[in-house]
């Protein structure tokens, strides 16, 4: 729920919920490394009966919440909401459509009034800037611009402290990949590796984020003929994913897929059958209800095969249809 202000010195306030099904808590905790668990014994999510969210309970929820508060409208988004939206236009609330996609947002429009938002100084953070420069950064088109906006968002950050060591983490990253796309190599390794020595200093490398971060920056190093120490890199991750979680976590499955991958990019053949073996095991157990995550991902591995000949993806698609 979202509260205006009621005057230019006032701010915005909001009131967020968040449900989750009970029966797939524990599975989503292991299977997205994030602590839901934790959030629901905080009161920061609620819980819902069974395996799916239990939307009947939400509609009744959100009708208590009209008893206390005026709500205005109610934003929803098109997709699948056809009969919330009836239920609750019959409790008698406002609905509107609110498109959350790329082609529905106006999202220049809404990062020029958080520009304008966060001008004031009194809202919002150095952390906060520099996020929104790295979102704009995201949408920028042009190469140049987007590094520039990179940048700018890192010189936002006076000291990097345990609170903002993650978000710099990632800027390094971005603007990393940034310069690994556009040509600039020797760029690429060095925020690519503050990035990585920021997640090592703050003890963040068991975090999710650090998993496409540090899978890229082993990616350029077999790009720059250096596959054994990416190799190395990601061997040391999978270590850290087992020691604080486990084996059998989609970050492990990541990890592997990773191994996999570059395995396949220099023609070693037996690891790379371990390897993506390893994940596509894991995968299958986490996305035991959803078989479309699964093709999903054997059409991505498979999209591999051409980087690395016919006759090589060819064998190692079949060794991934015996499996399966």
């Amino acid at each position: 729920m979202v509260f205006p202000p009621l005057d230019e010195d006032d701010k915005f306030c909001i009131l967020p919920y968040f449900w989750i099904p009970e029966d797939t808590l524990d599975l989503r905790v292991r299977r997205d490394h994030v602590p839901y668990d934790v959030w629901k014994r905080q009161g920061f999510l609620e819980t819902t009966e069974g395996n799916v969210v239990h939307y009947g309970y939400i509609e009744k929820f959100i009708e208590r919440l009209g008893e206390r508060f005026n709500i205005r409208e109610i934003a929803f988004d098109r997709w699948g909401a056809v009969q919330m939206v009836q239920n609750l236009e019959g409790m008698g609330f406002t609905v509107v459509p609110f498109g959350q996609g790329f082609m529905e947002v106006d999202y220049y429009r809404i990062i020029q009034e958080l520009k304008r938002l966060l001008k004031t100084k009194n809202i919002g953070t150095d952390s906060d800037q520099a996020l929104l420069l790295d979102f704009q950064a995201a949408l920028e088109t042009k190469p140049e611009k987007a590094i520039k906006l990179e940048k700018d968002a890192l010189a936002q950050i006076e000291t990097i402290t345990a609170d903002n060591a993650r978000l710099v983490s990632n800027i390094h990253a971005n603007l990393g990949g940034l310069y690994r796309m556009n040509g600039y190599p020797d760029l690429a390794r060095e925020h690519m590796e503050k990035s990585f020595l920021l997640l090592d200093q703050f003890n963040l490398l068991h975090i999710n984020d650090s998993i496409p971060q540090i899978a890229n920056y082993a990616m350029f190093l077999t790009e720059q003929q250096e596959p054994e120490r990416g190799i190395s890199e990601l061997q040391k991750l999978s270590g850290i994913i087992k020691e604080y979680h486990s084996d059998d976590c989609l970050d492990y499955a990541k990890v592997q897929e990773t191994l996999g991958t570059i395995y396949l990019m220099t023609a070693n053949h037996s690891k790379a059958k371990t390897h993506l073996k390893k994940a596509f095991k894991i995968y299958e157990k986490i996305w035991t209800d959803e078989p479309e995550m699964i093709e999903a991902k054997y059409q991505e591995i498979q999209e591999l095969y051409p980087q690395v000949g016919s006759f090589l993806g060819q064998q190692i698609s079949s060794s991934l249809t015996k499996q399966a």
